[in-house]
């Protein structure tokens, strides 16, 4: 799997609606180990609004889907079809 990666506007924001100046690493993806790599060494946060896991280092910011993730869309699915 691949996640997007963006540069952060500001390094000290960093919630799932921060302000982003462009892409981030790897041009603006990151594979599925690379993101595993990067939550062992900062941690991911969870936004229960939009229901989706990211990370962030310095100013990079991604996310990558889940189980939590997958199972809260197919839920959203389910309840509104």
């Amino acid at each position: 799997g691949l996640g997007h990666t963006f540069q952060l506007n500001d390094s000290n924001i960093h919630d799932f609606a921060a302000p982003v100046v462009g892409i981030g690493y790897g041009g603006g993806w990151m594979t599925f180990i690379e993101y595993c790599l990067l939550v062992k060494t900062a941690g991911s946060h969870w936004d229960d609004e939009a229901k989706v896991n990211y990370t962030y280092y310095s100013d990079q910011w991604t996310n990558v889907g889940d189980v939590r993730a997958a199972t809260e869309k197919a839920l959203f699915v389910k309840a509104n079809s």
